[in-house]
């Protein structure tokens, strides 16, 4: 029997895992990208989405040759964030992504 998921269907697009956390001060992005150069991701960043590109390459097995699949994804926040202070990493085949939430609101002193 095959465990395997196939993440690939007959367009050639993919949809790899996608995880969102959330804290009081940021939104953490973990996206599954294997077979996934760093230098072939494409991200973009606004104050309330997240954007990715890539292409997946993968061998086909009892086949000479490989399988690219594209990936695009736009993920909406759930908060404004600061796009200056977003942070992300491509490590092992997952891209994570630190996304500082926008504070909405200032403590007052009382006099």
């Amino acid at each position: 029997m095959n465990d395997a998921v196939e993440i690939f269907n007959n367009e050639s697009y993919v949809e790899p895992l996608v995880h969102i956390g959330e804290s009081d001060a940021q939104i953490v992005v973990m996206i599954d990208l294997p077979c996934v150069r760093k230098e072939d991701i494409d991200l973009k960043v606004s104050e309330k989405a997240v954007e990715i590109k890539t292409i997946i390459k993968t061998t086909i097995k009892n086949k000479r040759g490989v399988k690219f699949c594209l990936f695009h994804k736009i993920i909406d926040l759930p908060a404004k964030i600061v796009r200056e202070k977003v942070k992300a990493k491509f490590e092992k085949g997952i891209l994570l992504i630190t996304l500082p939430k926008e504070r909405t609101s200032k403590r007052i002193k009382i006099e």
